[in-house]
């Protein structure tokens, strides 16, 4: 191989490693909510990680998904401080407010009326986002089934029976 090549090939490598330095020292940990239920409210709960020298101002940019829907809602923290060192969780005054956007206008009717998404298979990610230039930092995504189980039904007496 020609030199030419061989320090084209280096300064890529050195690049890549450079670039994902930053990455591999935010981590961000969705917390799974309680099985079956999915609201706007468990987007927010998360930990997330600092493994560097250095503080970053950041906001968290959440999605929701739906399996065959597709966009249902996302939001955007405001910026907070995520400091040197820092891993454990943020708690949601840290970060409010969190100004949530509805793609789907009857998604957003059934979540304001019930609390909860509809049921079905959704993808919640949550992306670190650098506030001073907008690149993404890291991400972390669950899969979450929703399913509301119907009411109770009387099996036995039947009907007009004691």
């Amino acid at each position: 191989m020609s030199k030419k090549v061989v320090l084209f090939f280096t300064i890529i490598i050195y690049f890549c490693l450079c670039t994902s330095n930053v990455y591999a020292q935010i981590s961000i940990i969705l917390q799974y909510p309680p099985s079956g239920q999915l609201n706007t409210e468990h987007l927010w709960v998360f930990n997330i990680i600092n493994s560097s020298q250095e503080d970053f101002e950041v906001y968290i940019h959440g999605t929701a998904e739906e399996s065959s829907e597709g966009l249902i809602f996302e939001g955007d923290t405001q910026p907070f401080t995520l400091q040197a060192g820092y891993s454990g969780p943020i708690s949601l005054s840290d970060i409010s407010p969190v100004e949530v956007d509805y793609s789907n206008d009857e998604y957003e009717d059934i979540v304001r009326r019930t609390g909860s998404v509809p049921e079905g298979t959704y993808e919640v990610c949550l992306f670190v986002i650098d506030a001073a230039n907008g690149e993404e930092l890291n991400y972390h995504c669950i899969t979450q089934q929703v399913i509301h189980p119907s009411p109770p039904e009387l099996i036995t007496p039947a009907d007009n029976e004691d």
